[in-house]
């Protein structure tokens, strides 16, 4: 089988269509007017076509011009008769695959074919019935490890691809070849001797046609197996420089010799992330340590004292403070009262002593001035000095009463101010009980302060034990007891972790291995495919064996001396006496 034509539409090159006969009506090779990356451009499109393009290359060789409405291509394959026709819809990634014998057709495939996807692709198991290496990748190495584009032309493509890919279509042509000629020296060992003359060169004719085939299959088979020792050797000559790629990668970077260089970036990177967290976590703790240290002097020192203080201590100094302030108000309001009440008692005797110098003095005046006055009528004296008197009496009388009521009153005033005295007294006395430090009342306000303090640097203890604790356990755990010495053991001896530029120079060391293995995957087949291709040598010299050997047998069944080397003449000459024979059979 071999690749006969080609249609493609919407290719970036060839837009919109392009279609080309490999063979002209003789059957000679067309094609070798393409050459170099033109050849190599449509040798990818064939096998794009065969088993698909990733989405990057559709965009790399869809037509940007607008000059296609369509993204398709076709290639027809065929053998003795046989055809094998695949169509591919890029947009749609739909292909469908119909199988032409000699006598029918029939559809072996119709559907989604993608090779970007992670899904099993149910049309590469069609294809591999067909196709002996069914990876694009390392079926497009080996072609291009014989090609060369500044001498080969396209032929040459067409040639290895057909080569490669239809193999499995020579193996069962082959096979079927040795079944029916098996057959055929079968039937004529059996039945030669109940033949007729006619009937017997009938039969040795079509062991001549079948050794004609038997002969030219076996030297198409022998030319192949050259085609394939020189693909193999043009490979093989490339592989130094595959070597040569790892020996420099190795030398640059001797480190890596054996190790994959994205886990020696990560596992650096990871090594030098540990430590920048175990430098400032030891700081940090030891940060911490001093501080807990410095508290716990504090404590020790200035802070003691409050150490046994019930909490809410400064709820109750403010209660003690305000009961204080109104206990000095309210016995400085006694003593102004009882200051009051003195002076108001004093100024009743005063009151008292004036009446009675009034009442001894003033009423003998009053007598002797009225007798001097009313003379004859002295016995109106007596009245007058009783009414001065009285007077006298009435004046300091209602004085004196209203002192008395003011000094009851305020005497009832005073018994309520002790009373309440007495209760913030015994209320102080009450929180004093629990709070010896409430006694110090000048000092209340700085013990006040004082006590907040203990009690913000006492949360931060807590605060900072429970940290302390945090970073001990973080220190102690695997990553930084095990892991860094393990770093240090694996890497320290190949690269220097305090360098400014580490991420940098690891990223340089990553992206040159990529490059350089990339190169190397780009251009290196894979161990199983070069088995494959060593496998298909194996079978195509077994088959040749086998066509040699049923051809060893046929000759020497038919009688034909193994120096006749031309078949095609004794075909000729045994036809032309069948012919003769026939004939004359005819006329008589």
């Amino acid at each position: 089988m071999e690749i006969v034509s080609l249609k493609i539409s919407g290719f970036d090159r060839y837009s919109p269509e392009y279609t080309i006969q490999f063979k002209d009506q003789l059957g000679f090779r067309k094609g070798g007017e393409i050459s170099g990356q033109d050849a190599f451009y449509l040798f990818r499109i064939i096998t794009g076509i065969i088993f698909g393009l990733t989405a990057e290359e559709k965009k790399k060789y869809r037509s940007s011009d607008g000059s296609s409405n369509v993204f398709t291509g076709m290639v027809t394959l065929e053998l003795e008769k046989q055809s094998l026709l695949i169509e591919r819809d890029f947009e749609t990634d739909i292909i469908a695959c119909i199988y032409v014998g000699r006598d029918s057709s029939k559809p072996l495939f119709h559907g989604k074919d993608n090779p970007d996807s992670e899904q099993k692709r149910p049309f590469m198991d069609v294809i591999s019935k067909f196709f002996f290496i069914t990876n694009r990748d390392n079926l497009e190495k080996i072609c291009a490890a014989s090609y060369n584009p500044d001498k080969d032309s396209f032929n040459k493509l067409l040639y290895l691809l057909n080569i490669i890919i239809t193999c499995k279509f020579k193996f069962n042509s082959a096979k079927n070849l040795l079944n029916d000629a098996g057959q055929l020296d079968i039937f004529h060992q059996r039945s030669i001797a109940r033949l007729s003359l006619l009937e017997s060169k009938m039969a040795k004719k079509e062991a001549i046609e079948y050794l004609i085939q038997l002969k030219r299959t076996a030297d198409q088979f022998e030319g192949d197996i050259q085609t394939l020792n020189t693909i193999i050797s043009n490979y093989q000559e490339k592989l130094p420089a595959y070597g040569t790629e790892y020996a420099h990668l190795q030398k640059k970077f001797p480190h890596l010799a054996n190790m994959n260089p994205i886990q020696f970036r990560d596992e650096v990177l990871f090594w030098k992330n540990l430590r920048e967290i175990k430098f400032v976590s030891e700081d940090n703790l030891y940060q911490i340590r001093q501080r807990i240290n410095d508290i716990e002097d504090m404590f020790k020192n200035e802070l003691a004292v409050y150490k046994n203080t019930q909490p809410g201590f400064e709820m109750v100094a403010g209660h003690y403070q305000q009961l204080h302030k109104e206990l000095v108000e309210k016995k400085q309001k006694l003593s102004d009262t009882r200051a009051h009440v003195t002076k108001l008692e004093n100024l009743l005797i005063d009151y008292k002593k004036t009446k009675r110098i009034l009442l001894i003095t003033l009423t003998p005046i009053v007598f002797i001035i009225t007798l001097l006055i009313f003379g004859l009528y002295w016995i109106m004296v007596i009245p007058v000095s009783l009414m001065v008197a009285a007077i006298v009496f009435s004046v300091y009388g209602h004085r004196n009463f209203k002192i008395r009521s003011q000094i009851f009153r305020i005497e009832e005033e005073t018994h309520v101010l002790q009373k309440v005295i007495r209760d913030i007294e015994i209320e102080m006395k009450k929180l004093s009980i629990n709070n010896a430090l409430l006694d110090d009342i000048d000092l209340l306000d700085s013990h006040v302060d004082r006590y907040k303090k203990y009690i913000n640097i006492t949360s931060e203890l807590r605060l900072l034990e429970k940290e302390e604790i945090r970073l001990r356990k973080l220190l102690e755990s695997r990553p930084y007891k095990e892991k860094i010495p393990e770093f240090i053991d694996k890497y320290a001896a190949v690269i220097d972790i305090d360098r400014d530029d580490i991420e940098d120079y690891l990223d340089r060391i990553v992206t040159e291995h990529e490059n350089s293995t990339k190169f190397i995957a780009q251009n290196t087949i894979s161990p199983n495919n070069q088995d494959d291709i060593h496998l298909m040598l194996k079978n195509y010299r077994a088959i040749k064996v086998e066509l040699k050997k049923m051809y060893t047998r046929i000759i020497d069944n038919i009688h034909i001396d193994h120096d006749e080397s031309n078949l095609n003449e004794i075909l000729e000459k045994i036809s032309t006496e069948i012919k003769t024979q026939i004939l004359e059979t005819n006329l008589n």
